[in-house]
């Protein structure tokens, strides 16, 4: 991480600032006031306001007009009856004396960026090549890390990573034939001892309870009590995650407000579907599931809380789920997906793209996505790498025309080569701002010939 204070653009000498794309490469390096080496971004284009996101000034009140559906793509019904990580996972823990927490002025921390930058206070290690970690979730009321890995689920201290409990959670005797309750004694369905692949790790600390899902049982989840999770897990046959070692599955534990006399706490799922077995159509692509039996929030005649990709484009239509987050009254992916989802146009390439949904809309009929556009100096960088949901310091919030703490996207992207879905060895990184608002007027929205409302945000100059 680096000081903000030091960042200067060495072209136009300007402070670092709102919604900079910025392109960082090896030898862009220098010292900073302050006498650390740091990085130095070179300003190239800013993205748009995502809080101008909203078609026609629509709310998520209950009476507000609804986004139109992207109903060429995505269907209620069928018409038919994690990069893994090597062995050694080194985690850096700053003090708070050395590093700024994300809320705090980055003006309060005086001492240099190197010391913090080099302070490694504990590495843990599986021990085994074949056991790589996928996942990492923190317990802030035990004070320990959960880290779901290939056949293992890891409990340790967060100050110097102990292991306090190792769960086998894998191979499993499996068959992509058989269902998530299993193929039963007396079938004759052959399965082979399959690694289980951490899809999901999620805590529901209301519940004290961690949900593991793995890529065996067709996606299928435990849950762990988190007072000690090497007892024996409760184990819900529901297809919930992708079911092969390399498809995409996010989830994330947010609000779901679909009674108008309150709401609870949902797991928001986005899966990336996967022709392995006879089960997949079953999984639809976005869905939100309550947290005791993981069934569908709502799932009546008239409203369904899921999105299904049309089964004519579902084969090669694969949608890659990257984050997922809430905010304010919307619940958020952040995806890498074709331009095009029609068969025989895969030389369009593929973006990356932001999908929002009300959590107030039992049915997705609010579902919509934006294009998120990275024009630079070096040319397109499309294909968001990671992301995360963070809170703006003063320095930052100051620099945006926002308040200390409101809500920051921060996004990585990288260009493609070629058409593919594979990315360049260059890098580009996205701050921008989510504000809390309901019935902010959207930008223009041009509906392509597949569907999409598409609304590209577009770069300017800083």
């Amino acid at each position: 991480m680096q000081r903000r204070c030091c960042w200067r653009c060495r072209l136009c000498g300007s402070r670092f600032g709102a919604s900079a794309l910025l392109r960082i490469t090896d030898d862009d390096l220098t010292t900073c006031e302050r006498g650390a080496t740091v990085q130095l971004p070179l300003c190239s284009a800013t993205m748009g306001d995502l809080s101008s996101w909203h078609e026609k000034s629509v709310s998520c009140s209950p009476h507000a007009k609804k986004f139109s559906r992207i109903s060429s793509l995505y269907s209620k019904t069928d018409k038919i009856p994690v990069t893994l990580t090597p062995k050694e996972c080194r985690l850096n823990f700053e003090h708070s004396s050395s590093m700024p927490h994300a809320g705090q002025s980055d003006a309060t921390n005086s001492e240099p960026a190197e010391e913090s930058l080099s302070s490694v206070e504990a590495v843990f290690s599986t021990g085994n090549e074949s056991i790589a970690l996928q996942h990492v979730v923190y317990n802030t009321a035990a004070d320990v890390l959960y880290l779901g890995g290939t056949n293992r689920l890891y409990e340790v201290t967060a100050d110097n990573l102990e292991v306090k409990s190792v769960v086998e959670t894998g191979p499993r005797f499996d068959s992509a034939r058989c269902h998530a309750s299993g193929c039963g004694p007396e079938s004759s369905v052959s399965r082979a001892l399959s690694d289980n692949i951490n899809k999901v790790l999620v805590l529901d600390p209301a519940a004290s309870t961690l949900i593991m899902c793995g890529s065996v049982s067709q996606g299928a989840c435990h849950k762990f009590r988190t007072a000690n999770v090497s007892l024996t897990p409760e184990y819900i046959p529901r297809s919930v995650a992708a079911n092969d070692p390399h498809s995409s599955t996010y989830a994330f534990v947010g609000p779901e407000r679909y009674k108008p006399w309150g709401g609870s706490e949902a797991l928001y799922v986005g899966t990336t579907f996967t022709a392995v077995g006879d089960y997949r159509h079953d999984v639809p692509a976005v869905s939100t599931r309550n947290l005791y039996d993981l069934d569908y929030a709502e799932s009546s005649f008239l409203k369904q809380s899921l999105l299904r990709i049309d089964v004519k484009y579902r084969d090669h239509f694969l949608v890659k789920y990257v984050y997922g987050f809430n905010a304010s009254d919307f619940a958020y992916f952040v995806t890498v997906q074709k331009k095009s989802h029609l068969p025989g146009q895969e030389e369009t390439g593929y973006i990356s793209r932001l999908a929002r949904t009300c959590i107030t809309d039992a049915n997705y009929d609010s579902y919509t996505e934006i294009t998120m556009t990275c024009e630079g100096r070096h040319g397109s960088y499309n294909l968001v790498q990671d992301a995360k949901l963070a809170s703006a310091g003063a320095d930052l919030a100051a620099s945006m025309g926002i308040h200390a703490g409101d809500p920051i996207l921060v996004a990585t992207f990288a260009p493609s080569v070629g058409h593919t879905a594979d990315a360049e060895n260059a890098a580009a990184v996205l701050i921008d701002k989510i504000r809390a608002a309901n019935g902010v007027r959207m930008g223009s929205i041009s509906l392509r010939d597949h569907g999409f409302a598409d609304h590209s945000l577009q770069p300017t100059d800083l």
